[in-house]
């Protein structure tokens, strides 16, 4: 970027001043901060080569690392209450509600710093050292040197650089009048001046036309009246925030924002052409933990079929463990008999034979055969269910690697940037098309209801202590009014079950509604209701629900979402599913898994899968 595409970009990233600013993500010397004002939008800061507004943030799976880490706590949860580029450099500087900085350096190898409210550094994002200047945390920060401002630039002050110069005329705009390079030829040429003429013997005529030509491009950026491009086409590329006079109309791919042009320009250049290496990196990943999970599968097996025959063996030689069982009463010993025995309370590790071959059982002297027998029958059940969950991770797995080979000009459906404020709780579309919001802690089960549960609304919650507050919405995600059906407060009660702790308890339970009226936070005399606590009064209308979710790509108000809910709502508002049920699979490595199938945010899923292991299975 040069200092006219900041310029034009920080002009339209102003509209998010008054904002809050969100996490901060890191990847090497990208950066992206969350900010909310009306939506969220994620500004990229990439070290010494660009700023925008994007909507290509890529999830990761590492921990952030220490500067976006240092970034999230100093600056994170502040208002954003001016960003303005530092007089017509290359320097963007951003100043929070806090008192506290962020400066982004685009020039040369680049750098982000934070500053405190003293101009201090507190972190760079690398530390680095000139005659003049240097950039250390500790250490008082300092703008580069001070160059010229052609917008603060009078025409007797541009008569006596051109005057001074020793260069020709488009060196002299470039070198002393500060104006880069293409946007100097393009003055000459629309000035009607030769740019390789001597700028010290160019006519007072021709000074003062190539000023006014600057002014007039210049009050384009004072007033903003930006037409923003990207050039294509011939082998050439750019991104301008207006066309230049040389270009064909053929070449030109016009955008609505000049951030939107820089978002689209600078990820087809910059990641493109390590789109093949990137893909290859992340298919050996995935065929690495195939591979992984297929060791993990057959060792799996070998147990389960160890355990298997143990507790076979036991029964096998009945009698004998029983015997076994009853001397086992003294001080330890070992007997080699018919039996090779040793005891050492409260267990007798005993050989047995079985099936022409023997076998080493461990029985404890508590407990009789059958309920020795038992025990390795109940590990065997363990391992089989271990066994289940690796083969579908494994699939998961596989289905990741497939969609990673597609070939790059084939597209996939992924999940959409556009952020609505109902995704800040968990949420899903009932199969009648209401909108139901689920809180995912005490603060937000607060919010759901003294924020959005209105009059007409049905509040749900699951019979169990700590279970989330859920509002059935009256209206769609479009806000147009719907009725509330029966099998919408269906379909509410089991997601709001399904988020309670008889996930990780029970196949099945209840959960009631009540009307609004009902709910209050009046607590009964000398009680106490703590945050995201509610009294309820009158009848409730209870519901039997089985515990199970879904997943699917949803459409909402245009833009492609992930949905997390009841399958019956799902399967309406999706092409396919997948069924999510309690099982043996962490949670966030389904989340991970998830995410890669559809191009999804990892941290959002995480926030709205349930709260235990899980099970992710085709269809209902």
């Amino acid at each position: 970027m040069d200092s006219f595409d900041i310029r034009a970009a920080v002009a339209e990233l102003q509209e998010l001043e008054g904002g809050w600013t969100g996490k901060v993500y890191q990847e090497d010397d990208r950066l992206v901060m969350r900010i909310k004002k009306d939506k969220v939008h994620e500004l990229m800061v990439h070290s010494g080569r660009w700023l925008c507004l994007t909507g290509h943030r890529e999830s990761t799976e590492r921990h952030p690392p220490t500067f976006a880490m240092t970034l999230r706590k100093y600056i994170g949860n502040q208002r954003l209450r001016s960003i303005k580029q530092h007089d017509f450099d290359r320097v963007v500087v951003m100043r929070f509600s806090n008192g506290y900085i962020l400066v982004a350096e685009l020039f040369s190898e680049g750098n982000v710093l934070l500053l405190d409210e003293n101009g201090d550094i507190v972190l760079p994002l690398h530390e680095q050292s000139w005659s003049q200047r240097e950039l250390r945390p500790k250490r008082s920060y300092t703008f580069p040197p001070e160059r010229c401002d052609p917008f603060l630039l009078h025409l007797s002050d541009f008569q006596d650089m051109f005057n001074r110069s020793g260069s020709d005329v488009v060196r002299t705009l470039v070198l002393d009048v500060n104006i880069p390079g293409k946007w100097s030829e393009e003055l000459c040429r629309q000035a009607d001046v030769d740019k390789h003429a001597s700028a010290a013997s160019l006519s007072d005529d021709g000074v003062r036309r190539l000023y006014e030509t600057m002014e007039a491009l210049l009050d384009r950026f004072r007033e903003r009246r930006f037409d923003p491009v990207i050039l294509e086409g011939n082998g050439a590329a750019d991104v301008l925030p207006v066309p230049l006079s040389i270009h064909q109309e053929g070449q030109l791919r016009r955008c609505e924002t000049f951030n939107r042009a820089l978002d689209l320009f600078y990820q087809r250049d910059t990641r493109e052409p390590e789109e093949e290496k990137k893909g290859n990196v992340e298919r050996d990943r995935l065929r690495r933990r195939i591979e992984q999970q297929q060791d993990a599968i057959e060792r799996f097996q070998e147990q389960m079929a160890a355990a298997r025959r143990r507790g076979d063996a036991i029964y096998a030689s009945y009698q004998t463990c029983e015997d076994l069982i009853e001397a086992a009463t003294g001080e330890d010993e070992t007997y080699d008999g018919d039996v090779v025995w040793s005891y050492s309370y409260p267990e007798v590790t005993a050989v047995l034979p079985f099936q022409d071959d023997e076998v080493e059982v461990t029985l404890d002297v508590r407990k009789n055969v059958p309920r020795n027998a038992n025990a390795y029958y109940e590990r065997e059940k363990k391992i089989r269910d271990k066994i289940e969950g690796a083969r579908e991770a494994m699939e998961l797995t596989r289905r990741a690697l497939e969609q990673e080979e597609i070939p790059v000009e084939e597209e996939r459906e992924t999940t959409s940037e556009e952020t609505f404020w109902f995704e800040d709780y968990r949420w899903f579309l009932s199969s009648d098309g209401n909108l139901v919001i689920c809180g995912r802690d005490a603060a937000s089960n607060e919010e759901v209801v003294k924020k959005h549960l209105e009059s007409n609304d049905r509040y749900v919650h699951a019979d169990l202590h700590g279970a989330p507050s859920c509002v059935v919405k009256a209206r769609g995600a479009d806000g147009k009014k719907r009725s509330i059906s029966d099998e919408t407060l269906e379909e509410a009660c089991q997601f709001a079950l399904s988020h309670s702790s008889a996930w990780k308890q029970y196949a099945s339970g209840r959960a009631y509604w009540v009307t609004p009226d009902q709910v209050s936070k009046t607590p009964e005399s000398g009680e106490h209701l703590p945050t995201g606590a509610f009294v309820i009064r009158g009848k409730r209308s209870y519901m039997k629900c089985p515990v199970r979710l879904a997943v699917g790509l949803v459409s909402v108000l245009g833009e492609r979402k992930l949905m997390v809910g009841p399958p019956r709502a799902v399967a309406a508002h999706a092409d396919e599913l997948l069924s999510i049920v309690p099982g043996t699979t962490d949670k966030n490595e389904a989340a991970r898994n998830l995410a890669m199938r559809y191009g999804a945010d990892v941290e959002t899923l995480q926030q709205q899968l349930p709260p235990g292991d899980v099970s992710v299975q085709e269809g209902q």
